[in-house]
């Protein structure tokens, strides 16, 4: 069906060569994708924004990243976060858990490790920040 995919978006290709789009639905804060039929004739070149709310100062600070992606977003008083990293398919490959953090400015860092502690393989991930004012999710991209 038609309709908003969210702010955040990648187009793959599956192993049948069909094309993917991946896009977090903001309004669920699940990443969702739909597979097309056909040819893909053009992808836009268009920033990507981010979702709206209280969180929108998520970023990262090295993107594309090697090693160690770190992030810095404004909490508005101290909280627990958690994070999740997902794949451009969709899968989750790391959960970090309730770290707590002042409000005010804060940095936090991903290392490229997926929950057996293996480094991920390089290609797009989302990072979504998990806090009791509501998610948000950043887009990054793993070279090595």
């Amino acid at each position: 069906t038609g309709g908003d995919v969210g702010q955040y978006s990648a187009l793959v290709m599956d192993d049948d060569n069909l094309p993917s789009l991946l896009y977090y639905d903001g309004t669920q804060g699940k990443l969702r994708s739909a597979t097309g039929h056909g040819d893909v004739t053009a992808v836009p070149d268009e920033p990507t924004a981010v979702p709206p709310g209280r969180l929108s100062n998520l970023r990262a600070l090295v993107n594309p990243f090697r090693d160690v992606c770190p992030l810095t977003l404004t909490l508005a008083a101290p909280a627990r976060l958690d994070m999740e990293i997902f794949d451009a398919s969709g899968r989750r490959r790391r959960r970090i858990e309730a770290t707590p953090f002042a409000g005010g400015h804060t940095n936090l860092e991903w290392d490229g490790r997926d929950d057996a502690g293996r480094a991920v393989a390089n290609g797009l991930y989302f990072l979504r920040v998990l806090t009791p004012e509501g998610p948000a999710t950043v887009r990054v991209t793993r070279i090595r």
